[in-house]
């Protein structure tokens, strides 16, 4: 979480303090548990658990995107603050 910090903080005018971006990052990690659990039960080579995968990386991301373009106050960056946050989450699924 420390190089997305970096990222969004170079991004934003206002800055981003650490512990913010890493309490929304961790926040919004909430459903890969989920997928955890119902890696269990499913093959996680098997279709359904990539549907939900791809399901849980597009939630995530665009949750904690909307998140951080609020709190770094940069609106019309949407698409690049969702970005290298799409390539966190990925990381974990």
């Amino acid at each position: 979480s420390r190089s997305v910090w970096v990222v969004m903080t170079l991004m934003s005018d206002k800055g981003l303090d650490f512990w913010q971006t890493a309490s929304i990052l961790g926040y919004c990690l909430l459903p890969m548990v989920l997928l955890a659990f119902l890696s269990v039960f499913f093959a996680s080579t098997g279709v359904v658990m990539a549907a939900l995968a791809v399901a849980v990386i597009a939630w995530c991301t665009i949750r904690s995107s909307e998140m951080l373009v609020l709190a770094m106050d940069v609106h019309n960056e949407r698409a690049l603050v969702a970005y290298p946050v799409a390539l966190f989450y990925t990381c974990f699924a």
